[in-house]
């Protein structure tokens, strides 16, 4: 479940002229990191560089077919539609490897998750990181958590005055139909 695998228990310090600063919000993720041929079927929470590549744009085109479901039902990672429900969630989400690359020498690999957005109204911790990059020996490099592009200020939680997003949600589907992501600055 997502419970044993993300917690907001933790806080960053920052250091700066001797001052210490603690955030107010931090999501910690955690991750089994191996290698397994592509036939086991992996669970959630583990990154697979062994994996065989799927996009997002790939499982979007067998979604429907492959899970025999009414073309009606929304695609899970649809940010543009308010409530998007996977059925059997539990079984079904993970992460997907979508590419490899070579940065800087370095073998990365970008991944993606799959899961649902239940209801758009809040930071939706259960999905966790959306995409991120992975290069071994060094751990996540790079990502994107999407729900924080969609927060709303109606929603009670969000400072007021805090800069908006200029995005719409179509634009932020596109972002998450190319699978962007943001790296560290070392790595650019």
């Amino acid at each position: 479940s997502s419970a044993d695998k993300k917690t907001m228990q933790y806080s960053l310090v920052k250091t700066e002229d001797g001052k210490y600063f603690k955030s107010n919000h931090c999501l910690a993720e955690f991750f089994f990191t191996d290698t397994y041929p592509p036939l086991f079927n992996i669970p959630y929470g583990t990154i697979n560089i062994g994996q065989d590549t799927l996009s997002i744009q790939g499982m979007a085109d067998v979604y429907w077919k492959g899970l025999n479901l009414p073309s009606h039902w929304p695609f899970p990672l649809d940010l543009r539609i308010e409530t998007t429900l996977m059925p059997n969630r539990w079984l079904l989400q993970r992460e997907y490897l979508s590419k490899k690359f070579e940065n800087n020498g370095e073998s990365a690999y970008q991944f993606w998750t799959f899961t649902d957005w239940s209801t758009q109204d809040g930071y939706n911790l259960h999905r966790g990181i959306d995409r991120f990059v992975y290069i071994p020996d060094k751990g996540i490099v790079g990502g994107s958590y999407d729900f924080y592009f969609l927060f709303e200020e109606n929603w009670g939680f969000i400072e007021k005055g805090r800069d908006r997003h200029t995005k719409t949600r179509d634009e932020l589907w596109q972002n998450v139909l190319e699978e962007k992501v943001m790296l560290a600055e070392e790595l650019k």
